[in-house]
């Protein structure tokens, strides 16, 4: 008789513990990506970020030797 208690007590409190640690566990948040402002060179095209960009006379350039052929 006491065995069978000891094993509904051991069920009850490992099913109490799965249920809290059901409702406990937070969402994991999903990753925002950081979007980044493109630019096209003037010379070439080629899109790259507004930060990464050479600007020169209101235009924007992939590299300085782009900036260079360009005047």
């Amino acid at each position: 008789m006491i065995i069978k208690l000891v094993i509904l007590f051991i069920i009850v409190w490992a099913g109490l513990r799965i249920y809290h640690t059901i409702q406990n566990k937070k969402p994991v948040p999903l990753m925002k990506k950081k979007t980044r402002d493109m630019v096209s060179c003037a010379k070439c095209g080629i899109h790259i970020p507004v930060d990464e960009a050479l600007k020169d006379k209101g235009q924007y350039f992939c590299s300085q030797d782009h900036v260079h052929r360009e005047n």
